[in-house]
């Protein structure tokens, strides 16, 4: 991936230009790559950079492969054709019934192909987003059989979401039809306040979210449910934060330093859960103004030339509104590590940001 970011940079000249994000993603991978050398983790430390330099990779591969609306149209079937593969295997694994989670109150949640229920989650929410795309742009056509199907199709992505049974996403997909609806069309926020109440009826849904307010004190050996155990778990690293406030404690350091403050008897580390405490962590105040600026430069040219939030098109409010969800769910998951889930999200995201011209050529 990464030479294949290097020739279209080298052979596509012009959309490389185009690129506008290039500065940003350049100063973020730099402070990272400087914090290998005091990483005490350098193996884990350097493969994580690698994983980071596909990244931008992928979110600049749309600006040098699409090249008008016909090749817009081809590769938006791609995505949706990767998508039912990986819905169909979530749908075996729900069919036989899911694997039983440490957290007593999940029950058994699936995971699909995905290592873990959180990857899955955030994939169906990019399939959501996409379908939901396809059918408000009508990028795919005005035909009444493909429109009914992917309304279908929908509703299917939308069960497995919730057998998915991540709270932390299930509140990233309705932060996205709130504001959609805010912004857009006003029937997405009547639906985003009413069907959750209704979703609430339904026993394991009820269990999932009453969770989050039982177990909610202790240490990590008493059974805490997992928003107050990852609480605990940011408190305790804040100390070593303030340490290393400036450049952190090197890429990849958040899981191996974790055993300091996890209490005593623990010999494993653990993840930060939390995407910007691990950047800080890792890598200081410096880089996460870098991630951040990342954000910043997305959001700057999805609003340029905009009068107003309530002004874009639908493709911009899609791409505003999807880099929200991964945002939001940046706070509760550690989405550095899930290299599969960021290839879809920066190329869709990618395409999201691409000019592209209304005729074929």
């Amino acid at each position: 991936m990464i030479f294949l970011g290097i020739f279209f940079a080298v052979h596509e000249g012009g959309p490389f230009k185009q690129f506008v994000f290039k500065k940003t993603w350049a100063i973020f991978l730099i402070l990272t790559a400087f914090s290998i050398g005091y990483s005490p983790e350098k193996s884990e430390a350097i493969k994580l950079w690698v994983d980071l330099l596909t990244y931008p990779v992928m979110f600049f591969l749309p600006y040098a492969l699409i090249k008008n609306a016909r090749d817009q149209k081809f590769w938006l079937k791609v995505l949706l054709g990767a998508s039912i593969l990986g819905c169909f295997f979530a749908y075996l694994n729900f069919i036989k019934g899911g694997t039983h989670s440490a957290d007593a109150s999940a029950l058994n949640r699936i995971s699909g192909t995905f290592s873990h229920p959180n990857i899955l989650a955030l994939f169906i929410l990019f399939s959501i987003v996409l379908v939901f795309y396809l059918l408000e742009s009508g990028a795919l056509g005005e035909n009444r059989l493909v429109r009914t199907a992917l309304f279908s199709y929908e509703i299917a992505l939308f069960v497995i979401f919730l057998a998915t049974k991540t709270r932390s996403v299930w509140f990233a997909g309705w932060i996205f039809f709130a504001l959609y609806g805010l912004l857009r069309d006003r029937k997405y926020l009547i639906l985003a306040l009413v069907i959750p109440v209704l979703l609430f009826l339904i026993p394991p849904i009820q269990v999932r979210i009453l969770d989050l307010f039982s177990h909610t004190h202790g240490d990590f050996e008493s059974g805490l449910n997992s928003f107050a155990w990852r609480q605990l778990l940011w408190k305790n690293s804040l100390e070593e934060v303030k340490n290393h406030f400036v450049l952190g404690q090197g890429l990849a350091s958040f899981i191996p330093v974790s055993i300091r403050f996890l209490g005593a008897g623990v010999s494993k580390g653990i993840g930060a859960h939390n995407t910007y405490l691990q950047v800080i962590f890792e890598t200081g105040f410096l880089g996460l103004c870098a991630f951040l600026g990342i954000f910043y430069s997305v959001v700057r040219a999805i609003l340029t030339g905009a009068r107003s939030v309530f002004a874009l098109s639908v493709k911009q409010t899609i791409a505003l509104l999807f880099l929200a969800g991964y945002a939001v769910a940046c706070f509760g998951d550690n989405l550095l590590y899930y290299l599969s889930y960021n290839w879809y999200f920066w190329f869709f995201l990618g395409m999201l940001t691409r000019p592209i011209q209304v005729h074929e050529e």
